[in-house]
């Protein structure tokens, strides 16, 4: 997952401005800190991660993925493929990071949607007609 939105991110952009790209993504879809993480005890770390987690829970990551709240799904509903997950990838879809049409081959979003898929977080992805 993390190395196809790389890949995507590295192959699908200018040479000079790649790891300004990957850095833009992990940036936005990251949480800071809110203490020097190199300067406390693993008690204090665990303490320190919970507010970016349970945000990343509520709200999921920015241009990554969105929660699924009311999906029938966790109520044991049949529902499409595409949403029995808990979370959506369809903010990776916008791809305004990624220029595929700069890509060798038929490469879209899409594409690194479904590397991503890892049920039941991350729900498979069709491409050409298939999951």
């Amino acid at each position: 997952m993390i190395g196809a939105i790389d890949a995507a991110l590295i192959a699908g952009n200018h040479e000079a401005g790649r790891l300004q790209w990957v850095k833009a993504f992990w940036d936005r879809i990251g949480h800071p800190d809110g203490a020097d993480m190199a300067r406390i005890d693993d008690d204090r770390r665990r303490v320190n991660i919970l507010p970016g987690t349970f945000d990343t829970v509520m709200r999921g990551a920015p241009g990554f993925f969105t929660p699924r709240h009311f999906s029938g799904f966790f109520m044991g509903m049949t529902v499409p493929p595409e949403t029995a997950s808990c979370h959506d990838t369809m903010p990776l879809r916008a791809g305004e990071l990624v220029h595929f049409d700069g890509l060798n081959g038929e490469l879209c979003a899409d594409h690194v949607r479904a590397s991503c898929s890892l049920p039941p977080a991350f729900p498979p992805v069709r491409v050409d007609g298939e999951l």
